[in-house]
């Protein structure tokens, strides 16, 4: 998306009486409020059509980066129990295959307590959301 920055001077003896009287908003946050007044005024077509550009390239935008999000999921047992969670790396199978031998070869007290904490960006998951993701199985693409 295409933006100017626009960077008003104005003396500090000014910037302090204006911000002084405004109730609850910075002067910052009051200029952004005339400009979208002003943007309101526009003709409706013009208003319309900038509006609808904008919306575009912001869907692009979010698509664009979700595809280029790279991450992991994992269904672990462990302990008797399922975990399953996404991890927001991009993960190869040797790496993963590294971080679980150097959590079984542990020290006491140097790795966490399950294999979950070694994904430190891991978030859980459902198993419908799990089963979602490609390869999670029902709703997924995988083997």
């Amino acid at each position: 998306m295409n933006s100017k920055d626009i960077t008003l001077w104005i003396d500090q003896r000014w910037y302090d009486a204006l911000s002084k009287h405004l109730k609850d908003e910075t002067l910052e946050e009051h200029l952004e409020d005339v400009i979208d007044e002003m943007c309101n005024q526009l003709p409706q077509r013009e208003y319309e059509r900038i509006s609808a550009e904008i919306w575009k390239e912001d869907q692009e935008e979010r698509k664009a980066r979700e595809a280029a999000r790279r991450f992991a999921v994992f269904h672990v047992t462990e302990g008797g129990s399922s975990t399953y969670f996404l991890a927001e790396e991009h993960l190869e199978f040797l790496q993963t295959a590294s971080r679980l031998r150097n959590y079984i070869r542990k020290a006491e007290g140097d790795s966490p307590a399950r294999f979950t904490g070694m994904f430190p960006r891991g978030e859980k998951l459902s198993r419908e959301q799990f089963d979602t993701y490609p390869g999670g199985r029902p709703g997924g693409a995988g083997p």
